[in-house]
């Protein structure tokens, strides 16, 4: 542990997101279960410097996980139902909600920590070792072939020391959960990387501003690279061909 700050005993902390505000600076939210209350800290000293308010589905209006979408400017936020709640970054205001459903049309209730990967929002659920990604227009489920039950069985970790922890690295999924001595690195073949979807998309806007892609009547002229090709090409050339 590099830096710790508490918070006062009648919180019970749930999650927290790194975003950037208004002015540019970079800043951590910080959400709690029961008390409808963020605490927005400095990533560096931790210093708090900010409280606001927040509200979700009543009558309990609690706070699970958290994410940060940040070509949007928003929060999005889970509280255990089968609601996300999309909240202005700089009030927490609800700006609109998605109900998740699942491939077979059913609501999937128990949405915990959030992480926004490639454009989906994946949702780890509560007291199941998976993780679905979910279309944050229609909250329709579009991958949930995430089984990660073996990665530190329960019978191993404890019944209750539930998986909750996503955070994505540069190259890399980071995995832990409640309780847990312990923080797995995984890789998805099927999820960019911050840093590959960044330059993917950093080339798409070079192009179109050069005016490569498109002729005076704004047709397409050439097709973007193929995302899966492009992608094997760039991992091979960090890790090798072992990827």
């Amino acid at each position: 542990v590099i830096k710790a700050t508490d918070i006062d005993d009648m919180y019970f902390g749930e999650g927290s997101t790194y975003f950037t505000d208004a002015d540019g600076n970079g800043r951590l939210i910080f959400i709690t279960y029961e008390e409808q209350t963020a605490f927005i800290y400095d990533p560096i000293t931790l210093t708090k410097l900010q409280t606001l308010s927040y509200e979700t589905t009543p009558p309990w209006n609690e706070g699970w996980g958290i994410t940060f979408d940040s070509f949007e400017g928003e929060f999005i936020l889970s509280d255990g139902t089968s609601t996300l709640f999309f909240m202005d970054r700089d009030t927490l205001q609800v700006k609109r909600r998605i109900v998740v459903t699942r491939f077979d049309g059913t609501e999937q209730d128990d949405l915990n920590e959030l992480e926004l990967m490639g454009g989906l929002i994946c949702c780890n659920i509560w007291y199941a070792d998976e993780i679905i990604c979910v279309d944050k227009i229609t909250g329709r489920s579009v991958r949930e072939y995430y089984d990660l039950s073996t990665l530190y069985p329960r019978e191993e970790r404890g019944y209750y020391n539930v998986l909750n922890g996503i955070a994505l690295g540069e190259d890399h999924v980071l995995i832990t959960g409640k309780r847990w001595d312990r923080m797995y690195k995984v890789r998805f073949d099927d999820w960019l990387s911050c840093s590959l979807a960044i330059d993917l998309l950093s080339w798409l806007i070079e192009r179109i501003l050069k005016h490569h892609l498109f002729d005076g009547q704004r047709r397409l002229l050439k097709k973007p690279p193929n995302p899966r090709a492009w992608r094997r090409r760039r991992l091979r050339s960090v890790y090798g061909d072992t990827c």
